[in-house]
């Protein structure tokens, strides 16, 4: 069959953009321009969107961690690169719940500077908008599950 131009028309099967159980910036794309591109926006809102629940691997450094006693106010942030100055790509967020038990490295191992690979499913995208001075800038993370953290 062929168009009025005389193009065969293309198949609706596309092959996905990603490969592979765990989608890393080798096997996927799109993962690659997410760590290349903004911090926050459209873009990580898609990939958080059309990725929910799938299993990404990224290389960082733990950018702000936050330790306490009560699980439910620890975090870590994680930026990828060399160092927590990274400026590129959307910031990552795993706490103490969304850590696996089989984790080589487990909350209270973590320290702000460290490089780290951390291996998790996609979870939600949050964003919090400035709007007040006690809030000096656009608050926006990728919030990680089942997540794995060893050291780089």
């Amino acid at each position: 069959m062929t168009t009025q131009e005389g193009e065969t028309p293309k198949t609706s099967e596309v092959a996905p953009p990603c490969s592979g159980e765990t989608l890393t910036v080798e096997n996927c794309p799109d993962l690659a321009a997410l760590l290349a591109g903004p911090t926050y926006g459209d873009s990580v809102e898609g990939f958080v969107d059309e990725y929910h629940l799938k299993t990404i691997a990224v290389d960082g450094t733990i950018s702000f961690l936050i330790q306490s006693k009560k699980a439910v106010y620890s975090t870590a942030d994680i930026v990828v690169g060399d160092s927590a100055e990274s400026v590129a790509g959307p910031t990552f967020k795993i706490t103490p719940q969304s850590l696996l038990p089989t984790s080589t490295l487990q909350q209270d191992d973590l320290e702000e500077g460290m490089r780290v690979r951390v291996t998790a499913l996609v979870g939600s995208y949050y964003s919090f908008e400035q709007t007040s001075s006690f809030v000096p800038e656009r608050d926006t993370r990728v919030i990680l599950a089942n997540a794995s953290v060893e050291g780089r």
